[in-house]
């Protein structure tokens, strides 16, 4: 996933909760081991929002089962 991708992907959710339509900014991606990390403004929110991918060890390929795992461990 590259920027403009977060951008869409974020731009179509907020927008869905709000009355007008929302644009946000990304920046990024910050390379992390086994991550990106992306920062977002968008004009709906008062605050930034860090988007990160979480990736397989020594790839590029997206690893689902970590971010599942890592966004249950945030939800708690």
């Amino acid at each position: 996933m590259e920027s403009r991708a977060v951008q869409a992907l974020l731009e179509r959710a907020l927008s869905s909760h709000s009355p007008s339509a929302v644009r946000c900014t990304v920046k990024g991606p910050a390379l992390r081991q086994n991550s990106k990390i992306y920062v977002a403004t968008c004009s709906s929110l008062p605050f930034p929002l860090l988007v990160k991918q979480c990736l397989q060890a020594n790839s590029s390929l997206v690893d689902t089962a970590s971010a599942v795992k890592q966004f249950s461990s945030l939800q708690q």
